[in-house]
């Protein structure tokens, strides 16, 4: 093993929906994370009921921090997914909940907290209601370029926070087909390149996510790999997984499956993305973050399969 790959972190993340709440659920997914052999685990805040009006819950903080202290691993942390620094209608509370889960992640001694890149309503109706009477221009260049700085200056402050107690912030490009109606910067990688330098904090970067980017080339017509060289340098954490590039309809998942459809984050190597050319890019940009295997948790049976899996594949690349 080289000493580049020998510094390489494999994490595996916790199903939110699974646990929805559950302290048994929630140790039982921490145990089978260990059991992989994992480095890592990521915790979703909202899965645990941490938060609650924005705060952290004492009591559920004490008993889950007991549990995450008894196994032999690193955490990084994912915010809720409905989290959104661009909502004017509920930016405060969420700016709230984002704040209590960099206080939770320093708790349990967690790296780094993932964030699905803000979006804003950008329809007409939208324009005219909330940004038109903000900004004074209906110009759509202009309301995206002040979203988007509002935006940055948010996550910098976050940032400053967030260095307080060592963490880092990693913005993750979301899985999205279609940008009518809405002002995004995560989606497209010049424009998330741009907002990271924006943001301007070292300790705020990218979150990866290869299997997102995988359908977004396909979606929005950019050379995947490419944009992965673009990326790369900035990334601060990755979710690894695997899908066929197929757009969905919002199918459950159990009928996407069967057709290749959609996110269906496999396991790297089950899929079409070109996960080796992908990891030679992150290894080749320096990338030193945890290579967080982002699998469907129905898959948990075969998680210590695929975690060797994946450390004889980053081995084989070295």
């Amino acid at each position: 093993m080289s000493a580049e790959t020998a510094r390489c972190r494999v994490g595996i993340s916790t199903n939110a929906d699974l646990i929805d709440g559950d302290e048994r659920r929630f140790e039982e997914e921490l145990s089978l994370v260990a059991a992989s052999g994992a480095d890592v685990a990521e915790i979703i805040l909202h899965s645990m009921d941490l938060v609650v009006n924005g705060r952290l819950n004492p009591r559920r903080l004490a008993r889950v921090k007991s549990i995450t202290s008894s196994f032999a691993m690193g955490y990084s942390l994912h915010l809720p997914f409905v989290l959104n620094l661009l909502d004017s209608d509920r930016r405060e509370i969420y700016t709230e909940v984002f704040r209590a889960g960099l206080a939770f992640a320093a708790k349990i001694g967690a790296s780094t907290l993932v964030y699905h890149a803000s979006a804003a309503p950008f329809d007409v109706a939208a324009i005219e209601r909330l940004w038109f009477p903000r900004y004074g221009t209906r110009d759509r260049d202009r309301l995206k370029a002040a979203l988007f700085a509002e935006d940055a200056e948010a996550l910098a402050r976050l940032g400053e926070e967030a260095a307080s107690y060592g963490l880092s912030i990693g913005v993750e490009n979301p899985n999205l087909y279609s940008l009518s109606g809405l002002a995004t910067y995560g989606c497209e990688p010049e424009a998330l390149l741009s907002q990271i330098e924006q943001i301007g904090r070292p300790n705020v970067g990218l979150t990866l996510d290869i299997g997102h980017l995988f359908l977004s080339s396909r979606c929005f017509g950019f050379d995947y790999l490419g944009a992965l060289r673009r990326l790369a340098p900035k990334a601060l954490h990755a979710h690894i997984h695997d899908n066929f590039g197929k757009i969905d309809a919002g199918e459950p998942y159990i009928q996407r499956l069967p057709y290749g459809l959609g996110d269906l984050h496999l396991p790297p190597g089950e899929g079409l993305i070109p996960i080796d050319d992908a990891l030679r890019i992150l290894l080749a940009s320096g990338y030193a973050g945890t290579f967080m295997l982002e699998l469907e948790f129905r898959f948990w049976a075969d998680f210590k399969e695929h975690v060797e899996a994946f450390r004889a594949r980053i081995d084989s690349l070295g």
